[in-house]
């Protein structure tokens, strides 16, 4: 058994990916409104503008590899929608956080996924996947709050220990392995070696906020 036998389609991929642009669009935009500041609106309104332009590079790609963008999209948003909901936070700075962390997760995912679809298409993926500068634009702005607020920093760690449970549990189910079953012993090994790494890069970005993973 190989990982490959467990991952999704090319074209679930690439639908994913396109919904997760989307929600991360939305969530971003939605916090321009809520930022205090005037220079954190407009880092939040370019970060989010990026994501859209991804999410709309997906799309073209998913319609290359012949997949309906309707229907796909249908398709993955509830799974999608049903993790957002429990890992969005409950103010602007758990919210901001999640955006660095879950999304950056599950853009890490995606990443990963991209070894499972054929060469090409590959390629073409590669430059969606940088997104240092988003990233660094958000964790400046953790950052300056943190900085400003000392009982800030170590709930909001708490928030970003929180969702990752949660992150977990969707990539093992978008692997096949669905919670509260049993799974196969070799599957499951696979896919926790597979988190292993989106983990590791979890780590690195709480790091980089001063935070413990």
């Amino acid at each position: 058994m190989s990982l490959a036998e467990l991952a999704p389609s090319t074209v679930e991929i690439l639908a994913q990916a396109a919904y997760i642009e989307l929600v991360l669009f939305q969530e971003l935009s939605d916090l321009v409104t809520d930022a205090p500041r005037i220079d954190g609106k407009h880092a939040i309104g370019q970060v989010a503008g990026e994501a859209l332009e991804r999410h709309e590079s997906y799309l073209a790609r998913l319609a290359e590899e012949g997949g309906e963008r309707e229907t796909e999209l249908r398709r993955i948003g509830p799974a999608v929608d049903d993790l957002i909901e429990v890992v969005r936070g409950r103010d602007v700075e758990e919210r901001l956080l999640s955006c660095f962390l879950v999304g950056g997760f599950l853009r890490d995912f995606n990443h990963e996924l991209a070894a499972f679809v054929p060469g090409a298409l590959q390629v073409k993926l590669e430059p969606l996947f940088d997104d240092a500068e988003e990233r660094e634009a958000l964790r400046h702005l953790l950052a300056s709050m943190t900085e400003a607020d000392a009982l800030l920093a170590p709930r909001l760690a708490m928030w970003g220990r929180r969702t990752m449970g949660d992150c977990m549990l969707f990539v093992r189910e978008r692997f096949g392995l669905q919670r509260g079953r049993g799974a196969r012993p070799a599957a499951a090994k696979l896919v926790e070696t597979f988190l292993a790494q989106l983990l590791a890069n979890h780590s690195r970005r709480m790091n980089s906020l001063g935070m413990s993973a």
